[in-house]
């Protein structure tokens, strides 16, 4: 839940303040889809995040979010170099970690995925 919760909040800040996504961004140099890459990455950790944090669709909605932490931990974050002031390079790991293994693992026991598996009538 803490996930979802940090994605779809980091996902605000971003339609907060487009600017400094998109001058993330463009320090890419991904210049003909800076503005499309701004969209995916708010729509991705907003509508993302809050699936996650409800548990539905979350091997989805984490692959989707998969490549946005790729390029943050290994492209925007690596530019600040390896310490332990580097505190945006080390939360961008956890989430990509986290992101992995729900990836692989699926919601759990809690999610609304296992809700409405429980409580699906079976056909015959």
């Amino acid at each position: 839940m803490f996930l979802g919760v940090l994605l779809f909040m980091k996902g605000v800040s971003f339609i907060g303040d487009t600017t400094y996504l998109a001058t993330l961004i463009q320090g890419l140099h991904f210049n003909a889809w800076t503005v499309v890459a701004v969209h995916y990455v708010a729509f991705a950790h907003l509508v993302g995040g809050l699936m996650i944090l409800l548990g539905c669709l979350t091997r989805t909605a984490s692959i989707a979010q998969l490549p946005i932490m790729i390029v943050a931990v290994f492209f925007t974050n690596l530019r600040n170099g390896f310490s332990y002031l580097n505190s945006e390079l080390w939360l961008s790991v956890f989430v990509l970690i986290m992101l992995m293994v729900f990836s692989v693992i699926g919601s759990g026991g809690f999610s609304f995925d296992e809700f409405v598996k429980r409580n699906t009538p079976k056909r015959n």
